[in-house]
């Protein structure tokens, strides 16, 4: 009777109950297959109710309602290959980008050709061709293309004949090209007026800057390929401005004055294209000046306002014109300890304060048709990221979002709907469209969970209390049956660095977090800690490292591992080890050897290694320079710890990487072999600061088999 009882009972359970899960693999990993199926490029058309997106496999363009989120009409990949081949271009295996710049029409970029796609039907022309060489490419409305070719500043027409704005008289004047090594939010050197007349743009004299020996390797013998690439404390390039008229073809520079290497980034017109609003921060960036100049002449109209801060001061995006108010706008600044939203008009006048209190505000989004400003911003948890929308004179946000996790969203041109993507750590994605008016939301797509099947550990967010009594916040990854008595080797994974943030309430799907949930299954358990200076914690928390990069960090990565260790007790003591990348790869190599007894075995790539050796920017921000801060960059320096290495450490670097440069490693090393010190050592040539394409596979197997072999 009990066997059949037994029987009936495993016939009743779903098969489910006694099928194995699936083991992540190396290539998951790698190329990130196990990406949720969620909507890409949604962008709402001008002067439309309507949106599209491209579905996530890549192969259809849907253009839908923005009312009801209905579909109107869907291009499938083939209908844009086959337009392609007719213009004698090559096939495309997936949809490519399409830009709308009206509610019927948009433009595709396809191997150095404008293309105009036209509504209803979707029909495809050329609209110019640019040269093969052109690069950093801007379109305008109107579908004039300017770009940059070697050192030279252009555009094309619609007859594809090229006008040219500037050359540089040597191979050192540059035009068009970013600048600053891409830090205050710069990610480019061109900038459109927003009717499509005038064009902004960086000069950058490179003469004065030391070049950087670059080696080709696949050359025969290997050749030097010099790039510039100024050191903390070294001479940086000398930057201005330049505005260009296209109807008459006038170019004017703005005179922005001394000193020559102030930092002259977030560049915004007006609404009218009159004015050119630049903010200007001085070498040591605890000196901020916005300045607006005229577009006629390049002459300074007036200082609208200045910011000064004892230890750094750092805009990341310029004013943001209130509808109907050619010149007020709204500038987002830290200045009261927490980032936030200021009323200014041209001349100055500050009108107030628009958001206030310990959070921190993210993006400014747009306006609705009442003039209230919708945004983005981490409120109710460091950990979530909402939506909200305020009045500019109360200043009182509501929540416009719901669940707790965090949304990526796409405001419609009147700001009266919105598209958000949500995750959480237990929600892939839920698209929705959002009637702001109603707070209606119509749900658009919910993505499968893609790793439903898979074997991935229990994954936890807490907090804890760090070294100063600050909380912290890390993500555990534990094994599925964590067994009582039984201990498991833990990996410290770590970034620890400024503008990253690890922990938060989201879907953990990309590269790294797979890892983790990879090696839970193989029975470690996995950690990360987001330690202090790290971002949307507020000015206090993300400046306490000033100055002594690499000590308050490991401080608190101690802290999160002893808190691991009261929470688990089945974490092994002695079977610790670390893993990450870039500035996780600094944190790596220090940890390792600052804190030699702690942990057995560690993967550094791409590390700084000293920090004099890295870019000015960026160093100088957080450091200062070599000669005004040398205390700071001893301690720093991660070579005076070498003779100290116990654990089996691997470090990992691309030979072309252009951020980290390879000498990093290589010094490394070098003093490893001086001091006698054990060290794995591995370096894929010509790659950049990550391991991109199919070498990926092998990184990551690597990786891996080290940690699993020495833990």
């Amino acid at each position: 009777m009990f066997a059949f009882r037994l029987l009936l009972l495993l016939t009743l359970l779903p098969a489910t109950a006694f099928s194995q899960k699936k083991t992540i693999s190396m290539e998951d990993i790698a190329f990130n297959k196990l990406r949720p199926d969620l909507h890409r490029q949604i962008q709402w058309l001008p002067g439309s109710l309507q949106f599209s997106f491209v579905t996530s496999s890549g192969t259809e363009l849907v253009l839908a309602d923005g009312k009801t989120g209905q579909t109107l009409r869907t291009f499938p990949v083939a209908h844009f290959s086959e337009a392609f081949k007719a213009l004698g271009l090559s096939e495309s295996k997936t949809v490519p980008m399409v830009t709308w710049v009206t509610e019927t029409q948009g433009w595709i970029n396809k191997e150095n050709r404008i293309l105009v796609f036209s509504l209803p039907e979707g029909q495809i022309k050329i609209h110019s061709r640019l040269p093969e060489k052109a690069e950093r490419i801007e379109v305008c409305r109107d579908l004039k293309a300017v770009y940059t070719q070697d050192n030279g500043l252009y555009y094309t027409v619609k007859d594809s004949s090229s006008v040219q704005i500037a050359r540089g008289e040597n191979p050192d004047i540059n035009f068009g090209k970013d600048v600053h090594q891409r830090e205050f939010g710069i990610e480019k050197g061109i900038f459109l007026s927003p009717g499509g007349t005038m064009t902004a743009f960086y000069r950058s004299d490179d003469a004065g800057v030391t070049k950087y020996p670059f080696v080709d390797l696949t050359a025969r013998p290997a050749v030097s390929v010099p790039a510039i690439y100024p050191m903390a404390g070294m001479t940086n390039q000398t930057v201005t401005i330049g505005l260009h008229t296209f109807a008459t073809g006038k170019t004017v520079y703005l005179q922005t004055g001394e000193p020559a290497d102030q930092y002259l980034t977030n560049i915004t017109w007006s609404p009218d294209e009159k004015w050119v609003y630049v903010a200007h921060v001085n070498r040591d960036q605890n000196h901020m000046r916005l300045i607006r100049y005229s577009s006629e002449t390049g002459k300074p109209v007036n200082l609208v306002f200045e910011e000064k801060d004892s230890i750094y001061t750092e805009p990341q995006s310029g004013p943001v014109f209130i509808p109907g108010k050619k010149d007020e706008f709204l500038w987002k600044s830290p200045r009261d300890g927490w980032a936030h939203f200021y009323w200014y008009s041209a001349d100055g006048k500050l009108t107030g304060q628009v958001t206030s209190g310990n959070w921190t505000v993210v993006d400014p989004l747009g306006f609705d048709e009442k003039g209230r400003l919708i945004f983005s911003a981490v409120k109710e948890s460091p950990l979530e990221k909402h939506v909200y929308r305020t009045a500019l004179k109360s200043g009182k946000p509501e929540k416009l979002t719901l669940g707790e996790g965090t949304h990526l969203p796409v405001l419609a041109p009147d700001g009266n709907s919105l598209i958000t993507t949500f995750t959480s750590l237990t929600e892939p994605g839920l698209v929705s469209l959002i009637e702001l008016t109603k707070l209606k939301a119509t749900v658009l797509h919910t993505a499968a969970n893609p790793v439903q099947d898979y074997d991935t550990g229990k994954m936890e967010l807490v907090s804890f209390k760090g070294p100063d009594s600050t909380v912290l916040f890390a993500r555990i990854v534990v094994p599925e049956n964590l067994e009582t008595g039984k201990k498991y080797p833990v990996i410290l994974y770590v970034y620890g660095g400024p503008h990253l943030q690890q922990v938060t309430q989201s879907w953990q799907g990309g590269p790294y977090s797979l890892w983790a949930q990879y090696m839970a299954s193989q029975g470690f358990i996995v950690l990360m800690v987001d330690n202090r200076g790290t971002p949307n914690r507020g000015k206090v928390f993300e400046q306490k490292t000033f100055r002594k990069l690499g000590t308050l960090e490991i401080e608190d990565q101690m802290a999160g591992l002893e808190f691991l260790f009261s929470r688990y007790p089945q974490a092994d003591r002695s079977r610790v080890g670390v893993f990450g990348w870039s500035y996780g790869g600094f944190m790596t190599a220090s940890l390792m050897t600052r804190m030699p007894d702690r942990f057995k075995a560690g993967v550094s790539g791409a590390p700084v290694i000293d920090w004099s050796y890295y870019e000015t920017v960026y160093t100088e921000r957080y450091m200062d320079t070599p000669q005004q801060n040398p205390s700071g960059y001893k301690v720093s320096n991660v070579l005076g710890y070498v003779k100290d290495l116990k654990g089996r450490l691997l470090m990992i670097h691309g030979t072309s990487d252009p951020t980290v440069m390879w000498q990093h490693s290589l010094l490394f090393v070098k003093e490893a072999a001086t001091t006698n010190t054990p060290l794995d050592y591995f370096v894929y040539p010509g790659h950049l600061h990550g391991i991109a394409g199919k070498d990926r596979l092998h990184l990551w197997t690597k990786i891996t088999r080290h940690l699993l072999d020495n833990l």
